[in-house]
């Protein structure tokens, strides 16, 4: 089974143009929507081997997905707090460590996208913490209504929503109708998707090295080697510290 990065685009609503693109980590035949740790990493592989400039997928703002034990390893913590959108699901809300955590980078200036929003006490009280709520436009026949006042609440509250598997030209133009401010989805452009052939041994070197760096007392002599194990990860790594 192959893996792939897919590059999907997200465009304004309004001017119809593209405004951020999010990577996302899919096996052929897997879910797009169904991330776990080493999906979130290969991803992260991925955006740092390319993000050589400000010509990376035209400077845009890309949108990843961390999960929570992501998110306790303070991966964001790699990246520029202007082009990164940290997007998180239901599964960061249930941890209050990893919930503290989004506090922490929304403070420090990082944007935050919280992918399915409903209306249950743990959505509402990340709220004040998030800046895009991202809606599965497949749900608008069975929950047209709940979709509209989500819709509502957020340009009450002056966040941003997002329609995402937005899949035909007529739910694109449903959603434009509702009122959402960024659409995402099949209909808004082909997926853009390369194969990433050294994923295994990327992600492998990856996480052994996030391991090495978050433990008590670290080995300097072991991270010195698995850093000379990948020249164009450290390379990246050093770049985006720096």
């Amino acid at each position: 089974m192959d893996n792939y990065i897919a590059y999907q685009p997200i465009i304004s609503a309004k001017k119809q143009k593209t405004v951020a693109y999010e990577l996302i980590y899919r096996q052929d035949g897997g879910s797009l929507y169904n991330q776990d740790d080493q999906g979130a990493a290969s991803m992260i592989v991925s955006f740092l081997n390319q993000l050589e400039g400000s010509s990376f997928l035209g400077g845009r703002d890309v949108l990843l997905t961390f999960t929570p034990n992501l998110l306790m390893k303070n991966v964001p913590d790699i990246f520029d707090v202007k082009k990164l959108i940290v997007q998180i699901d239901d599964t960061v809300l249930i941890n209050p460590e990893t919930l503290e955590m989004v506090h922490r980078y929304r403070e420090r200036g990082y944007r935050i996208a919280f992918i399915g929003f409903t209306f249950n006490n743990r959505s509402l009280d990340i709220l004040p913490h998030v800046d895009y709520l991202k809606v599965n436009f497949e749900r608008i026949e069975d929950d047209a209504r709940e979709i509209k006042n989500i819709i509502s609440l957020a340009q009450n509250l002056n966040k941003k929503t997002i329609a995402y598997n937005v899949n035909s030209p007529e739910a694109r133009g449903k959603a434009m109708v509702l009122g959402f401010d960024y659409i995402q989805g099949e209909s808004v452009a082909d997926m853009l998707r390369s194969k990433t052939h050294r994923m295994e041994k990327l992600n492998s070197v990856f996480y052994r090295l996030l391991s090495e760096i978050s433990a008590p007392q670290p080995e300097f002599d072991r991270i010195e080697e698995l850093v000379s194990m990948d020249v164009n990860l450290t390379y990246s790594l050093l770049r985006m510290v720096n």
